[in-house]
């Protein structure tokens, strides 16, 4: 973790980085984070210059580099009287949990009184206040009619499948996304295509492709249409799946000579993989797309409503045959 410091190099404690310590010499050194990879640090070795090239003609090479490393320490740790150095022992992230070389390469060396100290934290101790809010008495009048926009039946709208199971994960979140109305930041165009929003547009070009099913051929798509759809294009040839996903994208505002190259074949390559799923299904029928279900739970006496909602939008509801029976799915 890289922490901002500005310090007064006349007095006080000096917090120096490894270059900054050249042709300086400390009666007591700190060292921390002297993990492999920190210090030296990994080598970003991008180049056009193939490593080879490089070495043949003398170029810097990723070698260079941490032999430079190399002589900085060593030139700092000689003239030291007391030496310390620490490292995290953790692999998370970026960090390999392994002590640096240089620490490896000290600590053969017999001539050198070394003390080794360890650290644990048992994280299984650490003291974990559960959050809580006051409940307010019309809690539940406020949870049935928290959503001004949402599907009203009677009285109250109905918790969807999502607030379910956000409720299941995490109830301080539900009381905040679903009672207080808080939702998270949406992410800005400068962030690019998030996943929720690929998501949002692979389903979108899902419900094209099968609404197309449902208005062409009454929802049971004859043999080898499916497959047909989902064959991988020859050179030169249009994908069967573009004019879906293209018209995905301009629902979220994307313009089809400015459509992002790299999501638009992850699209189709989902798209791809959902009929031929679907083709290897017997007697696939599509008998829904898009529809509102709903139910109804009657609740205690005395909580302010008579019952809860339970309902959403299904995506699809098919007909397929299975060991010789017709089942819903």
């Amino acid at each position: 973790t890289t922490v901002p410091f500005h310090g007064e190099p006349a007095v006080g404690l000096q917090v120096l980085g490894v270059l900054e310590t050249r042709c300086l010499d400390f009666d007591d050194v700190l060292l921390l984070s002297v993990n492999e990879g920190t210090l030296p640090q990994t080598p970003n070795d991008n180049s056009f210059i193939p490593y080879m090239l490089r070495k043949a003609f003398g170029l810097t090479t990723p070698e260079r580099r941490t032999a430079v490393y190399a002589y900085y320490f060593y030139r700092l740790v000689q003239r030291a009287r007391r030496l310390r150095m620490t490292f995290n022992s953790s692999a998370e992230g970026l960090s390999s949990g392994e002590m640096s070389r240089f620490m490896t390469q000290l600590r053969v060396d017999r001539n050198l009184p070394i003390v080794d100290l360890a650290l644990r934290v048992d994280l299984d101790s650490l003291l974990h206040t559960p959050a809580a809010v006051d409940k307010p008495r019309d809690l539940v009048e406020r949870l049935y009619r928290r959503d001004a926009e949402g599907r009203v039946k009677g009285a109250y709208p109905s918790l969807s499948p999502s607030a379910i199971n956000t409720y299941l994960r995490c109830p301080l979140r539900f009381y905040y996304e679903y009672v207080c109305n808080y939702r998270m930041p949406q992410p800005t165009p400068d962030d690019g295509i998030q996943p929720n929003l690929l998501g949002t547009i692979f389903h979108a070009a899902a419900q094209a492709v099968y609404e197309r099913v449902v208005s062409d051929h009454r929802g049971t798509p004859p043999p080898g249409y499916l497959e047909a759809l989902a064959r991988r294009p020859k050179i030169g040839e249009s994908s069967p799946l573009r004019p879906y996903i293209v018209q995905a994208f301009a629902k979220e505002n994307f313009e089809p000579e400015q459509l992002p190259v790299l999501e638009a074949s992850v699209v189709e390559m989902y798209l791809r993989i959902l009929l031929e799923d679907d083709a290897r299904l017997d007697e696939l029928q599509v008998c829904e797309l898009e529809r509102w279900h709903e139910m109804h739970l009657p609740l205690p006496e005395g909580l302010g409503a008579s019952h809860v909602t339970i309902g959403g939008i299904m995506d699809r509801l098919d007909r397929v045959t299975h060991d010789g029976r017709r089942l819903w799915r």
